[in-house]
């Protein structure tokens, strides 16, 4: 399970003037975080999120787009 200290690393650090990226964000039943270079996203996480708001990027159409869902036991990258 993934706590929200872990996820936290992922986010952007209080001294980012991008006060919403400092947390994680929640968008329907998806979780995001995000430095401002790279980003997370966990479906079905049960952490502590804000709503997203209009100043969150676009994550979605950026993973639609970008990114396949890897299943992390399957592929051998959770060590499990």
């Amino acid at each position: 399970m993934i706590s929200n200290e872990f996820l936290k690393k992922f986010c952007a650090p209080v001294t980012d003037p991008r006060a919403y990226l400092h947390a994680p964000w929640r968008d329907g039943g998806i979780v995001y975080a995000t430095n401002g270079f790279f980003g997370v996203r966990l479906e079905g996480a049960d952490v502590e999120a804000v709503e997203k708001t209009d100043k969150h990027p676009n994550f979605e159409a950026l993973f639609d787009k970008t990114v396949r869902p890897i299943d992390m036991v399957g592929s051998g990258l959770s060590g499990a």
